[in-house]
C-alpha cells in the first residue's frame, strides 16, 4: 500500500467523484497529493478537514493564467513534483447548453470548451510541469481518457434518457490518447506517460441505461470509481516502471466487442 511513499504529485479534478477516489488511493499509497479543483468543489471537499497527506488548490484551469497559477503554487518554492494525473474533464454531465443534446443541436462553443479542458489543459499542464517532473523521483504522468476515446459511442444506450455522448467529449478524449503517445515518446526516458480509459461508472443513471450498459459488457456491470483509481495508482507505481505510452481500458471488456 505504500508504493508511492515519499512522492508528491497533483491530481486535477481532485474533488469530483472519480478524482476524490484517485486522491484517496494515492494518499493511501503514501503520496502527498495536491488536489486541484474549482473553488466551490474545494470548499465542499475541505469542509470536513483535509485528509492526511492531501492538500487542496482551488483554481479554474480554463481561466487565463489558471495553469500557470497551479504550477506556481505547487512548485514556486522549488519543490519537486513526482507525478501528475490529468483527470479534470468536461464530461457528459456538464450543464452547458449545446453540449449534451442531439448532434445537430450541439454548438461550436460547447465543442470548443470540451476540447480545451479535456485536451488543451493537459497539454498546458504537462508542458509547465515537465521541468519539475524531470527532477522528481521516478516521475510519471497519467491522463484520464475514456472508452469513447477508443471506440465509437452507442446511441442506443441513451434512448429514453436525458443522457448523451457529445462529439466534443469523444473527440477530446481520443485526442488525449494520442497526446499520451506523443508525450511518452517525447519525454522518455526520464518521465513515463500513460493513460487510463474508463468505461461507464455507475452512479445515479436511469435504471434502463444501467441495464442496457450491463448487457454490452463481458463482466456484466458498470465500473466503480475505486477500480479506475486502482489502475491510476498502478500506472504511477514501481510495478509499471517499464510501461509508457500505453492506454489501459478499465472497462469490464467493453472494448473487446
Amino acid at each position: 500500500m505504500a508504493g508511492l511513499a515519499g512522492q508528491r504529485g497533483v491530481v486535477t479534478g481532485g474533488c469530483g467523484p472519480l478524482g476524490a477516489r484517485i486522491v484517496e488511493r494515492l494518499s493511501a499509497a503514501g503520496a502527498r497529493v495536491i488536489a486541484v479543483d474549482l473553488p466551490g468543489a474545494v470548499r465542499a471537499a475541505g469542509s470536513g478537514g483535509a485528509a492526511p497527506g492531501v492538500d487542496f488548490i482551488d483554481c479554474d484551469l480554463l481561466q487565463p493564467g489558471g495553469c500557470d497559477d497551479v504550477v506556481q503554487r505547487v512548485c514556486g518554492d522549488g519543490q519537486r513534483v513526482d507525478f501528475l494525473v490529468n483527470n479534470a474533464a468536461f464530461t457528459g454531465t456538464a450543464g452547458m447548453a449545446g453540449y449534451v443534446c442531439p448532434f445537430e443541436e450541439q454548438t461550436d462553443e460547447a465543442f470548443d470548451r470540451a476540447v480545451e479542458l479535456n485536451l488543451a489543459v493537459p497539454f498546458r499542464l504537462v508542458r509547465r510541469f515537465t521541468p519539475y517532473l524531470r527532477g522528481g523521483r521516478a516521475p510519471a504522468i497519467v491522463n484520464v481518457s475514456s472508452i469513447y476515446g477508443l471506440v465509437a459511442h452507442d446511441p442506443g444506450l441513451y434512448v429514453g434518457t436525458a443522457m448523451a455522448t457529445p462529439a466534443g467529449y469523444a473527440a477530446s478524449k481520443g485526442g488525449l490518447v494520442q497526446l499520451t503517445r506523443y508525450l511518452a515518446s517525447e519525454l522518455a526516458p526520464v518521465i513515463r506517460v500513460n493513460c487510463v480509459a474508463p468505461g461507464g461508472i455507475q452512479r445515479e443513471q436511469p435504471s434502463q441505461f444501467i441495464e442496457r450498459y450491463a448487457t454490452r459488457v463481458p463482466l456484466g456491470r458498470m465500473a466503480r470509481e475505486e477500480e479506475v483509481a486502482d489502475a491510476v495508482y498502478w500506472l504511477l507505481s514501481p510495478a509499471a516502471s517499464y510501461i509508457t505510452g500505453h492506454t489501459l481500458p478499465v472497462d469490464g471488456g467493453w472494448t473487446t466487442r
